[in-house]
């Protein structure tokens, strides 16, 4: 966990010195660009808090936390755009209870005396890097379209389940506990390290269509269909009965039972979480527009509110994010963008978390 973290917090840094390459190829011109976006969620805790396991105030109820990072240097031609990327993502779907326990032996914090407590931690985890082939093509006279097709080679990963349930009584817990999944570092189990390889593929798909002088809708793709392929992977399959825990004379969690089970190596499959964006713009005039937008990560959604204003070459965007709260602002121009989107001012509480920068030149 702490390995990945450090990941994630230096992708999020990073974050600042990067920008988006545009949606659209100019096809007139040759385009290099290079592009960095960073974004991340957590709706437990801050994202400062989460990367360091949790240490801090109690968590709130929720669900899911992740994040999405990506560099890409590129070019595009006519129809044509090649890339080479590095990315790193992380996604972790869990419960409450499961939320709270992990905070409680972080922390050591008691738990309550009695009580049933489900478990659920589902992680998909990697880091990668590859190619990206990408062809647009015109569907009507207002209907555009693009497809991007990418490979994908990687070297860390985490994905698999825990789940169970744990009793607290009196004397301790009883319960039972399953547990599989393939990695490259056991973040839970401590086996030692070993070097893995993995390949595979992803999809991306855009759509826009243009009603008239003052009405666009876009539909952009990320990962829309995704797939890789580990050889020899190194996974655990394993069950506990939790009966020997017991507590520590402050009451918190004393320890962990022996686990039965099955370490080993596997081929795996890995999918990563598809995301999309719904969006549709309306031009009040040569200056105003609106932006009302639905961004999907797998199947969390964060609807979105834009107003735009356009001086001179520059275009002025300000956003809200109406799930998170998060306030966002984006200034773009030919050759360059620079954005981020936070739901508080000091970023160490935040909870959601975007910064992106973007160079762009014409040959």
């Amino acid at each position: 966990m702490n390995h990945s973290a450090r990941t994630c917090l230096v992708a999020i840094v990073g974050g600042v010195f990067s920008v988006p390459a545009p949606l659209w190829a100019d096809t007139g011109q040759a385009r290099f660009y290079t592009s960095l976006e960073s974004h991340s969620y957590s709706d437990i805790a801050p994202i400062d808090q989460v990367i360091h396991g949790l240490e801090g105030p109690p968590v709130d109820d929720g669900e899911f936390a992740f994040t999405h990072n990506q560099l890409e240097i590129g070019e595009t031609w006519l129809q044509f755009g090649l890339s080479y990327f590095w990315r790193y993502d992380y996604f972790l779907e869990f419960n409450g209870d499961t939320a709270r326990l992990a905070h409680s032996e972080q922390n050591n914090v008691p738990l309550p005396t009695t009580g049933r407590y489900n478990i659920f931690l589902r992680a998909n985890e990697l880091r990668s890097q590859g190619v990206g082939f990408s062809y647009q093509w015109q569907l009507a006279p207002n209907l555009h379209s693009r497809l991007r097709l990418n490979y994908l080679r990687a070297d860390d990963m985490s994905d698999g389940e825990l789940n169970g349930v744990l009793i607290a009584e009196e004397l301790g817990f009883s319960g039972d506990l399953q547990l599989d999944y393939g990695y490259s570092e056991d973040q839970l189990l401590g086996r030692e390290i070993e070097d893995v390889d993995g390949s595979g593929y992803s999809v991306d798909l855009d759509i826009r269509w243009r009603w008239g002088d003052q009405l666009e809708f876009a539909l952009e793709g990320r990962d829309i269909w995704s797939r890789l392929r580990w050889k020899d992977l190194t996974y655990t399959r394993a069950s506990a009965t939790t009966d020997v825990i017991s507590y520590d004379a402050d009451g918190a969690l004393a320890s962990i039972p022996g686990i039965a089970g099955t370490e080993g190596y596997r081929s795996q499959s890995q999918q990563l979480p598809a995301r999309y964006n719904l969006s549709a713009r309306y031009q009040f005039n040569s200056k105003l527009s609106i932006s009302p937008s639905v961004y999907a990560y797998d199947q969390h959604l964060f609807p979105r509110l834009a107003l735009g204003w356009q001086l001179g070459n520059c275009l002025l965007q300000t956003s809200y994010d109406l799930e998170t709260g998060a306030l966002g602002l984006n200034i773009s121009h030919d050759n360059f963008s620079i954005g981020l989107h936070s739901d508080d001012s000091d970023w160490q509480q935040a909870r959601a978390l975007g910064l992106q920068l973007g160079m762009g030149f014409r040959f």
